[in-house]
């Protein structure tokens, strides 16, 4: 999947009042470029680059503010790697928010920044995670796509689903170049 399209197809799919979060990244580029909010106070950001991990916390409060609002957070996997804790809590609350992690096995905003001056890639690399099944042990739907055929399923699927649904899409990061 190329990061633009994952926006694009979630913009379609997602009704006009939604709330859209995202913390930094790599993703956040694409995010900020094609999300489009019709509302004021629907497109929620960490503004500058220090907000990992911002989206899904974000997400709950969003939730937790307009409960009648569709709420879908956009985040990486360090982003969801440093909100488990706020899974389990919107898992606990009963909370439908919709999760996207932009999955490409790397911190990929920090890679290019280390491409462009030339330096080796050193610390930037992350394992393959199983997130669907990391997130079903937190009480949350846990789905990976990887074209936009599953993605829109996935969307549509998580926008009925009876507690917080996490898609991880997986990203081609040279999208990101």
């Amino acid at each position: 999947l190329a990061p633009h399209r994952v926006v694009e197809i979630a913009r379609e799919v997602f009704p006009r009042p939604t709330v859209a979060t995202v913390d930094t990244g790599a993703h956040a580029l694409a995010v900020s470029a094609f999300w489009e909010s019709y509302e004021p106070k629907t497109y929620l950001c960490s503004g500058g680059l220090a907000g990992t991990g911002y989206a899904i916390p974000a997400a709950i409060a969003a939730k937790l503010n307009a409960p009648e609002r569709p709420v879908l957070a956009f985040t990486g996997e360090s982003g969801l790697l440093l909100s488990l804790s706020e899974v389990a809590t919107a898992s606990g609350l009963g909370l439908k928010i919709v999760v996207v992690v932009f999955v490409d096995e790397s911190q990929s905003l920090v890679r290019v920044v280390q491409e462009q001056k030339r330096y080796a890639p050193v610390g930037v690399s992350l394992p393959q995670l199983d997130i669907p099944k990391i997130v079903d042990g937190l009480g949350a739907l846990g789905t990976e796509v990887e074209d936009e055929e599953g993605l829109r399923a996935a969307l549509s699927d998580a926008l009925e689903a009876p507690r917080p649904a996490i898609i991880a899409a997986r990203i081609n990061p040279h999208g990101y170049r």
